[in-house]
């Protein structure tokens, strides 16, 4: 059934929802929560028509529009005699086509919501949290391809694994319009693959950290000038070789970028590093426990080598490294 909106009321239902909406200026709607909730899917490709027969658009997922509710969460935090969903009866969320916002926390804690799309085409911004700990979606993740800049927010796509368990998203694919990715945005994250594009720039601290099997497709982009702290923490499943530094441009390369410290799991599999002269600081554990290494190479540029950046990475006998006469080495 198509959606009846009430802009007086300011709600719009279909007979099995009630959800609260509104206007962003001439047919443009908002989803900002609910009156009644269903355990049947929310269809919001179906129309959305006023009692004038005026047809309205959804573009935008307000901020915690469902951020721990009962519509999509066991754990029933919403109002009382709401139903909550379960792992043998999630919900499915059906997107508009029109969507171009998704707010912070809007589907926070939603942990058995199902989608028929990750994400629509159209989506241009996603806030803080904004599917935190969804951890029943394993749809593949595609954003970035339309031609448009795509804003993502952080811990976005992350998860607490011993709260609600793992994110399950299989392929994170994030096209030309993603330019930059905010801390903590794919963290404790069950991707296998990701692929990044010529265009980031920024990777932010622990952006992928502990996505333990995840591989780099097709490999770390020459347009990169920042890699956070910890950005890619335990994530053993990188092995392509590593090349930042060689295109011209500074890049700044945070402690603990390619480390890990879970030594029962096994170490970093990556197996040469190459850092050029864009790369002036190796700082604190930049490579720990990659004992798979069997090349490393940076140049003069390097000003300081940090706190046991290379523990446990166990090159060949007789590695030769040229080290500039004025680069400061930590003591450990």
């Amino acid at each position: 059934a198509r959606w009846a909106y009430d802009p007086v009321a300011g709600k719009m239902a279909n007979g099995e929802w009630v959800l609260k909406v509104a206007a962003r200026g001439g047919t443009r709607l908002a989803i900002t929560g609910y009156m009644q909730n269903s355990l049947k899917t929310m269809d919001l490709k179906k129309p959305v028509y006023d009692g004038e027969g005026t047809e309205y658009s959804i573009v935008e997922i307000a901020d915690s529009a469902f951020n721990e509710t009962a519509a999509f969460d066991l754990v029933k935090r919403g109002k009382a005699g709401d139903k909550g969903a379960t792992a043998g009866n999630p919900v499915l969320v059906k997107w508009p086509t029109t969507l171009e916002k998704i707010g912070f926390k809007a589907f926070c804690h939603a942990t058995y919501m199902l989608v028929d799309e990750f994400l629509p085409e159209s989506v241009t911004n996603i806030g803080d949290y904004a599917f935190y700990s969804c951890v029943s979606i394993t749809n593949d993740l595609r954003l970035g391809f339309a031609g448009k800049d795509v804003k993502l927010g952080g811990y976005a796509f992350s998860s607490k694994v011993d709260e609600f368990g793992q994110m399950k998203i299989p392929t994170i694919r994030l096209g030309p319009g993603v330019k930059v990715i905010p801390e903590v945005c794919f963290n404790q994250n069950g991707a296998r693959e990701i692929e990044l594009p010529e265009t980031i720039e920024i990777i932010g601290r622990e952006a992928f950290s502990c996505t333990q099997d995840a591989w780099i497709h097709p490999t770390f982009p020459a347009s990169l000038t920042n890699i956070g702290s910890q950005a890619f923490y335990d994530c053993r499943g990188i092995t392509n070789d590593i090349v930042l530094g060689t295109a011209g441009k500074h890049v700044s390369v945070g402690w603990g970028a390619f480390m890990t410290v879970t030594q029962s799991a096994g170490p970093m599999r990556y197996k040469s590093v190459t850092f050029g002269e864009g790369v002036t600081e190796l700082l604190k554990q930049v490579c720990y426990y990659a004992d798979q290494m069997t090349n490393m190479t940076f140049t003069t540029a390097v000003t300081a080598i940090g706190e046991q950046a290379f523990t446990y990475c166990h090159l060949p006998a007789g590695s030769v490294f040229d080290i500039g006469t004025n680069t400061t080495i930590a003591s450990s």
